[in-house]
């Protein structure tokens, strides 16, 4: 994965990668991003207008049960 190529940080490169595979359906999906307690909104500010929704409180399980698909790095969500 190297996302744009300009970024270095995991997460960023994730993120570029996930919002380019989504590209050519974007119109069809609702794009929610879930952000890691150890990540704040300032930090990934470059990536959140291309999300329709930014979670960062409270417990993250609904979420993805309300999910039709959901996508993520290693973590201890994703096994739960």
């Amino acid at each position: 994965m190297t996302g744009d190529g300009i970024s270095h940080g995991r997460t960023e490169i994730v993120i570029e990668e996930f919002l380019l595979a989504a590209r050519p359906r974007r119109s069809e999906l609702h794009l929610v991003l879930r952000l890691h307690p150890k990540h704040s909104r300032p930090e990934l500010a470059s990536y959140l207008a291309q999300f329709d929704t930014i979670s960062d409180v409270g417990a993250p399980h609904e979420l993805v049960f309300a999910a039709d698909a959901v996508v993520g790095m290693t973590s201890m969500l994703m096994v739960e």
